[in-house]
């Protein structure tokens, strides 16, 4: 089972691609896979909890979660999560932490379970351009990103699902910038990592 996460618009968007993608994936699943979608409020906490209930409901094996971001033209696949939350801007409930824990005695930083590499080099093979980001920020999609994870962490190995972020570029539509990318592309994106992810070789889980 594979679980699709993305978030709400926000900061006044009316759109965040990756609602969009997790949208048009539902609408028309990859033949064959077993799939599950979520679209996750961008609010503190309430995200993560949202997330690791669907989780736990579905018992999803792995966990692509996407969001949106701002300013990058390229997919990126993040290798890592860190511990701190630290918004430049509030959520949509209203709260803009600063320089807070996501977890009290968590570690500093968790490595994304997704063969981050091999999925890199898939979109690029695809001429999907992406590569392999070292920061997922200190906003939600960073948040989420490390819940996930130390839960991940805590529990059986055997059980754990494998499990990463995804941030997408904005779209055309919402950008003023050339840092952006067509919805279809995207779409193509996350079709190829799934495809990717279903390959024998990629069921090792190394990063």
């Amino acid at each position: 089972m594979i679980l699709i996460s993305g978030f709400d618009p926000f900061d006044g968007a009316d759109i965040n691609p990756s609602a969009a993608v997790v949208e048009a994936l539902e609408k028309d699943p990859p033949s064959g896979v077993e799939m599950t979608t979520t679209i996750l409020p961008v609010e503190t906490g309430v995200a993560a909890r949202r997330l690791l209930s669907r989780v736990e409901a579905c018992g999803a094996d792995i966990v692509l979660m996407l969001g949106e971001a701002r300013g990058r033209s390229v997919i990126s696949i993040e290798q890592v999560a860190v511990n701190l939350l630290d918004f430049s801007i509030p959520d949509n409930a209203g709260h803009r932490v600063r320089d807070q824990a996501i977890v009290a005695d968590g570690p500093d930083a968790l490595f994304a379970t997704l063969p981050v590499r091999p999925l890199v080099d898939a979109l690029l093979d695809a001429d999907i351009p992406a590569e392999r980001s070292l920061t997922a920020g200190t906003y939600l999609c960073n948040e989420i990103s490390y819940r996930m994870l130390e839960q991940a962490r805590r529990d059986d190995g055997s059980r754990s699902p494998i499990a990463g972020f995804i941030h997408l570029p904005s779209l055309p539509s919402e950008s003023g910038s050339t840092a952006c990318m067509p919805l279809e592309l995207e779409i193509r994106a996350v079709r190829t990592i799934i495809a990717r992810l279903l390959e024998p070789e990629c069921s090792n889980r190394t990063a």
